[in-house]
């Protein structure tokens, strides 16, 4: 599979890492899966990396930066990193993958969006009940 070593950073620095290949059964290689709300499917928001950019949804990239940490690197499993959107093929391919790949993080992520009203914790609130 496909793990992006995402780099440190903080707030609005550009995201910036690479990517790496890990057999899926590795029991060494330790990464965490990100879950995340597409939103709207345009890639404008980049990823750098040494052989390029790659190009995210903003959802994404949000997701990205909220759980980067400010000064270790993270490494990381999110679809649009690992599968190529543009194969029909290995995307119905890859999908079988999902379950294990999920499964086999240390751990997943989920990601839904901003919070800008604050709204969150009370939302979890009631889901303990």
């Amino acid at each position: 599979i496909r793990i992006l070593y995402l780099c440190a950073g903080v707030g609005d620095e550009p995201l910036r890492g690479s990517l790496n290949h890990a057999e899926l059964d590795a029991t060494n290689h330790e990464y965490l899966a990100l879950s995340y709300v597409w939103g709207v499917p345009k890639y404008e928001r980049p990823l750098l990396l040494p052989e390029g950019r790659l190009y995210l949804t903003e959802n994404l990239e949000q997701a990205l930066k909220r759980i980067r940490r400010p000064t270790e690197s993270l490494h990381v499993w999110a679809d649009a990193v690992y599968i190529n959107q543009d194969d029909v093929h290995e995307r119905g391919h890859q999908v079988n993958l999902m379950g294990q790949i999920y499964k086999s993080a240390r751990r997943v992520i989920i990601w839904l969006g901003p919070d800008p009203t604050g709204s969150a914790p009370a939302a979890f609130e009631y889901l303990k009940y």
